[in-house]
């Protein structure tokens, strides 16, 4: 699914949000990944992804992770 498309001459962005069950659980995850995209002369010329891993993980495992607080 397709949440936004940014365009411009030489450039893109867009976020997306993937939904999947895997097979071992059952349980189904959803991960939201953020790709850019920059163009020179028609051509691609560099692609970046974020993807939020840690809520990915979180979801694998069915739970939060609870981290330390940093001062």
């Amino acid at each position: 699914e397709q949440e936004s498309v940014m365009l411009s001459d030489n450039s893109a962005a867009s976020l997306m949000r993937y939904s999947l069950t895997p097979t071992a659980s059952g349980q189904p995850i959803s991960i939201r990944i953020a790709v850019f995209a920059t163009f020179s002369a028609n051509r691609l010329t560099s692609l970046r992804a974020v993807i939020d891993t840690f809520d990915l993980v979180e979801q694998a495992l069915g739970r939060q992770i609870h981290l330390p607080k940093i001062a």
